[in-house]
C-alpha cells in the first residue's frame, strides 16, 4: 500500500524537486520508505507501506534490461502463482513480493498483463521502448488515481493533492460540482476541478505523443446460475470467500478486522477466524447517541469468535471538522461515514498496519433496500406516480420521500437513477441559481450483451452494476481509501474479489432480495455462524448523527461557514434558499442531507481552489 505520482513531458517545472514535494504531500500514505525516478521527459515518486517482502520491496521496479518501469499502489493478491509464471517463461525476478511481477508481466503480455492481475492497485508504468505511459485501475476502483493533461504533458497522482503540486491557475468544473451535490461524489471518472479526472475502475489509459487514450480491460461475466439450491450456492460462496479471505492475509504485518456489528463484516470476521490458529484483533467504533451505535453487536460477534476486542467512541469535534477534515479531502466528498471510517482506522492502525473488512458485500449480493423497492414496483406495474409541487423539501421521513420522488418515472432504471441521489435534481434546481444549474447527465448503464430489465433476475443485476460502477467505487472505496491511507493503514476487502462478485451477481434474484429482506444468501450462510441478534437487525449504515451536531456543537462555525459574504456556497446558492435552509433546519427540520454537502463544498474550495490560487 503506497503513494504515487508523477509526470510525463517537458513542461516548465516537470523536475526532481515537483517529484519531491509530491512524495511530501504524500507521506501518510507510505511512511515506511521513498523512490524516485526521473528518466528522459518522466518522473516517478513513490512512498511506501512495507507489507509484503519489507526488506526488499521498494519502488520503482524495472524490467531486467530496465526498459520498462513501474510504480503501483495497492496489493497483488496472486502474486506468487505469477511468479511461478514468469520465472517459467525466463524472467529473473529478484525480490520475493508482488511489485516486481508487473513490468515483468507488461513485458510478456503488454496491457493484456491487467487481466492476470487479482488484487487492488493504482498502476504507473513506462515503457521507454514506445516511450507511453500507461496508468491503470483495479476491476472496482478500490485504489485512486487521478490526471490532468497540463499543455500537452500529463501529471497524475494517488491523491488530487500531488496534482497540486504543480502550481497553475485551477477553475472548478460546475458540472462536476452540480453532480457532486446530487449523489455526495462525482462521477468515478470526474472531479469538481477543470481538467481533473480519475482513471476509471477495470480500465486503463495511455498516454503518448500528446495523446490520451482510456479503455476498458474487465468487465463481470453475466452468466446466470440455473439449477442451484440453497445450500448448494452457501457452499459455493464459502468456498470463494475463504479463498478471498486467505489471499488477503498475508502479511509480515499486524492484521486485524473491522467489524462494525452487521452482518457483511461478522461474516468474514468468522470465516477469518476459522482460517487463523490465533485470535485476531477486531476494531468497533460506537456512538453516545445509542440510535447510530452498534458496538454492542460487534461486541456479540467478537466474544463468539473469541478475537481481541478493541473499541473507541466517537464524539463531536467541531474543531476537527472544521480544521482538519478539510486538509483530508481533496475533493468535496459528502458523505458523512467518512468521519467515523476516519476514526476507526486512526484507532486500529496504533495495533495493525492491515485490516479487513465487509464492504462490497451489499453490491454483490442485494444488500440495499432500494433494490427491494425498486423490484416491488416493477412488480405491481402501477404506472407513473404524482405528488405535491415541492413534495420532496417538505416530507420529513427521507427514505420515503425518496421513494415516493422516484415513482414518477416508469422506466425502472430511471427510477432506480432517482433512488441514488442524495437530493433531487428538483431540488438542485431550486437551491442553485439560474446561472449555476446544470442539466445532469444520468448515470444509466449501457447495459451488457443478453442482460435486459424486464424480469426480477435481470434487473437486481442491472442495479448492481450500476453501484458497483458508481456508488462503489465513488463513494465506498474512495472512503475508505482516504480515511485508511491517511494513518498508513492498509484496508482489503475480501468480497471485492472478482470471483466472488460475479457469483453474486449471476445467482437467482430469490437467493438475494425477498420480501421483507435482503442478501438472503448471506443471512443462510449466517444462520450457521452469526448470533440471532445479528441476522435480525436492521440495516443502519456506517451514519453519524450529523443532523444534532449541525444544529448543536457545530451550529456558530456552519452558519458563519455558508453565510460568508465571500462564499463559493453563497455565490453559487440563492442566498434566500440557503439561509431558510439553516432557519429550518435549526428551528428542528431535518436539513442535513442538503446541508452537509454545502458545507463540504465550502470548507473544500477554500482550502484547495482559493489557496491553490
Amino acid at each position: 500500500m503506497c503513494g504515487i505520482a508523477g509526470y510525463v513531458g517537458s513542461e516548465p517545472g516537470f523536475n526532481a524537486q515537483l517529484l519531491k514535494n509530491q512524495s511530501d504531500c504524500l507521506e501518510h500514505r507510505g511512511p515506511d520508505d521513498e523512490g524516485i525516478y526521473v528518466g528522459n521527459q518522466v518522473g516517478f515518486s513513490f512512498r511506501r507501506l512495507s507489507i509484503i517482502d519489507v526488506a526488499h520491496g521498494s519502488q520503482p521496479c524495472f524490467n531486467e534490461n530496465q526498459e520498462v518501469v513501474s510504480i503501483f499502489n495497492g496489493e497483488i493478491y496472486n502474486f506468487y502463482e505469477l511468479r511461478q509464471l514468469l520465472q517459467s517463461k525466463g524472467h529473473k525476478l529478484v525480490s520475493v513480493g508482488d511489485s516486481e511481477v508487473i513490468p515483468h508481466l507488461y513485458e510478456e503480455f503488454g496491457v493484456q498483463f491487467l487481466e492476470h492481475l487479482e488484487g487492488m492497485f493504482a498502476i504507473a508504468l513506462w515503457d521507454n521502448r514506445e516511450q507511453k505511459l500507461l496508468l491503470a485501475r483495479d476491476r472496482f476502483g478500490e485504489k485512486p488515481l487521478w490526471f490532468e493533461s497540463v499543455n500537452g504533458n500529463l501529471l497524475f497522482g494517488s491523491e488530487v493533492k500531488a496534482l497540486l503540486k504543480f502550481k497553475k491557475k485551477r477553475n472548478v468544473d460546475y458540472v462536476g460540482i452540480s453532480e457532486n451535490l446530487l449523489y455526495g461524489y462525482s462521477g468515478v471518472s470526474k472531479s469538481c476541478i477543470e481538467g481533473v479526472r480519475m482513471v476509471s475502475p477495470a480500465s486503463y489509459v495511455t498516454f503518448k505523443d500528446g495523446v490520451i487514450e482510456e479503455r476498458c480491460y474487465w468487465s463481470p461475466e453475466i452468466n446466470p446460475k440455473t439449477g442451484l439450491t440453497i445450500d448448494g450456492a452457501t457452499e459455493e460462496l464459502i468456498s470463494l470467500l475463504n479463498h478471498s479471505i486467505k489471499q488477503r492475509l498475508i502479511s509480515e504485518r499486524p492484521i486485524g478486522i473491522f467489524l462494525s456489528g452487521g452482518i457483511d463484516s461478522s461474516l468474514i470476521a468468522t470465516l477469518t477466524s476459522q482460517l487463523l490458529p490465533e485470535s485476531i484483533n477486531t476494531f468497533s467504533l460506537g456512538f453516545e447517541d445509542s440510535s447510530f451505535d452498534e458496538s454492542k453487536n460487534a461486541r456479540i460477534t467478537a466474544e463468539r469468535i473469541g478475537s481481541k476486542h478493541h473499541e473507541t467512541i466517537l464524539r463531536p469535534d467541531a474543531k476537527w471538522i472544521f480544521e482538519e477534515l478539510p486538509k483530508i479531502l481533496d475533493y468535496p466528498f459528502a458523505d458523512s461515514s467518512f468521519m467515523p471510517t476516519y476514526f476507526l482506522s486512526k484507532f486500529a492502525s496504533q495495533s495493525v498496519t492491515v485490516a479487513l473488512s465487509g464492504d462490497g458485500g451489499d453490491e454483490a449480493f442485494g444488500g440495499y433496500d432500494r433494490y427491494r423497492f425498486n423490484l416491488w414496483w416493477q412488480k405491481l406495474t402501477l404506472g407513473s406516480f404524482s405528488y405535491p409541487k415541492n413534495h420532496e423539501l417538505k416530507l420529513q421521513n427521507r427514505r420515503l420521500g425518496k421513494w415516493m420522488r422516484s415513482l414518477q418515472f416508469r422506466d425502472p432504471q430511471m427510477r432506480y437513477e432517482a433512488l441514488t441521489q442524495l437530493i433531487s435534481k428538483s431540488v438542485l434546481v431550486q437551491i442553485l441559481k439560474p446561472d449555476f444549474v446544470r442539466d445532469m447527465p444520468n448515470r444509466n448503464l449501457e447495459l451488457p450483451k443478453n442482460l435486459e430489465t424486464k424480469t426480477s433476475d435481470s434487473l437486481l443485476r442491472w442495479m448492481q452494476l450500476h453501484d458497483l460502477r458508481n456508488y462503489l467505487p465513488g463513494d465506498l472505496m474512495f472512503k475508505i481509501d482516504y480515511a485508511s491511507m491517511s494513518h498508513g493503514l492498509e484496508v482489503r476487502t475480501p468480497f471485492l474479489s472478482h470471483k466472488v462478485v460475479e457469483f453474486g451477481l449471476n445467482l437467482p434474484a430469490e437467493f438475494k432480495i425477498g420480501l421483507r429482506r435482503n442478501k438472503l444468501i448471506l443471512r443462510h450462510l449466517g444462520s450457521r455462524y452469526l448470533d440471532e441478534r445479528i441476522l435480525n437487525q436492521k440495516k443502519r449504515g456506517f451514519a453519524i448523527p450529523r443532523a444534532n451536531w449541525i444544529r448543536g456543537p457545530l451550529r456558530n462555525q456552519v452558519t458563519e461557514l455558508l453565510l460568508d459574504e465571500d462564499s463559493f456556497v453563497g455565490m453559487i446558492c440563492n442566498r434566500a434558499k440557503l439561509e431558510k435552509l439553516l432557519l429550518d433546519h435549526m428551528g428542528g427540520a431535518e436539513r442535513d442531507e442538503i446541508l452537509w454537502p454545502l458545507i463540504i463544498l465550502e470548507m473544500w474550495h477554500k482550502r484547495f481552489l482559493e489557496m491553490n490560487h
